[in-house]
C-alpha cells in the first residue's frame, strides 16, 4: 500500500510542531539516520553511580593498592 501526499512545506512544519515530544523525537532520529537498538535502550536505561558512590569505589581502589604493596 502507498500513500502520497502533496503539502507544502509550511503545511509539514507545522504539522510536525503539533507531535507530542515522544513522536517528535522519533521523527528527529529517523531523519537524522539514528536508530536506537533494545541494548542500547537498555543501557541507557540501567541505573548509573551518584558521586558519593564514585568516592566511595575509588577509596576502596586505593585501600586495596595499599594493602597489596605493603
Amino acid at each position: 500500500m502507498t500513500l502520497q501526499l502533496d503539502i507544502s512545506y509550511k503545511e509539514l512544519i507545522t504539522f510536525l510542531k503539533g507531535l507530542p515530544k515522544e513522536q517528535w523525537q522519533e521523527v528527529k532520529k529517523l531523519v537524522e539516520g539514528q536508530s536506537t537498538t533494545e541494548f542500547e535502550v537498555f543501557l541507557l536505561a540501567a541505573p548509573t553511580f551518584d558521586d558519593s558512590q564514585l568516592s566511595n569505589i575509588e577509596d576502596a581502589r586505593d585501600k586495596l593498592n595499599k594493602w597489596r604493596v605493603s
